[in-house]
Protein backbone atom coordinates (compact mmCIF):
# COMPACT_ATOMS: atom_id res chain seq x y z
CA UNK A 1 0.00 0.00 0.00
CA UNK A 2 2.87 2.26 0.76
CA UNK A 3 4.72 1.04 -2.66
CA UNK A 4 1.51 1.84 -4.78
CA UNK A 5 0.97 4.95 -3.17
CA UNK A 6 -2.58 4.08 -1.66
CA UNK A 7 -1.84 6.21 2.21
CA UNK A 8 -1.43 9.51 -0.77
CA UNK A 9 -4.27 9.33 -2.45
CA UNK A 10 -6.79 8.19 0.49
CA UNK A 11 -5.47 10.28 3.27
CA UNK A 12 -8.29 9.36 5.64
CA UNK A 13 -7.89 5.66 5.12
CA UNK A 14 -9.46 3.90 8.07
CA UNK A 15 -8.77 -0.18 8.61
CA UNK A 16 -11.05 -2.28 10.26
CA UNK A 17 -9.16 -5.17 12.16
CA UNK A 18 -11.97 -7.88 13.65
CA UNK A 19 -9.29 -10.43 14.97
CA UNK A 20 -9.32 -8.88 18.54
CA UNK A 21 -13.64 -9.21 18.24
CA UNK A 22 -13.78 -13.01 16.97
CA UNK A 23 -11.47 -13.68 20.37
CA UNK A 24 -13.69 -12.01 22.70
CA UNK A 25 -15.98 -14.76 22.57
CA UNK A 26 -13.58 -17.07 23.94
CA UNK A 27 -12.03 -14.45 26.02
CA UNK A 28 -15.20 -13.82 28.15
CA UNK A 29 -15.43 -18.07 29.04
CA UNK A 30 -11.90 -17.79 30.48
CA UNK A 31 -12.09 -14.29 32.57
CA UNK A 32 -16.11 -15.37 33.69
CA UNK A 33 -14.64 -17.35 36.84
CA UNK A 34 -12.09 -14.73 37.36
CA UNK A 35 -15.06 -11.71 37.51
CA UNK A 36 -16.34 -14.14 39.99
CA UNK A 37 -13.64 -13.96 42.40
CA UNK A 38 -12.42 -10.58 42.17
CA UNK A 39 -15.11 -7.95 42.52
CA UNK A 40 -15.11 -5.69 39.92
CA UNK A 41 -16.50 -2.14 39.85
CA UNK A 42 -17.97 -2.74 43.56
CA UNK A 43 -17.16 -0.13 46.44
CA UNK A 44 -16.59 -1.53 49.61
Amino acid sequence: MIINGTFSRYKNIKFVIPHAGAFLSLLADRLDPFFKIIPVGEKG
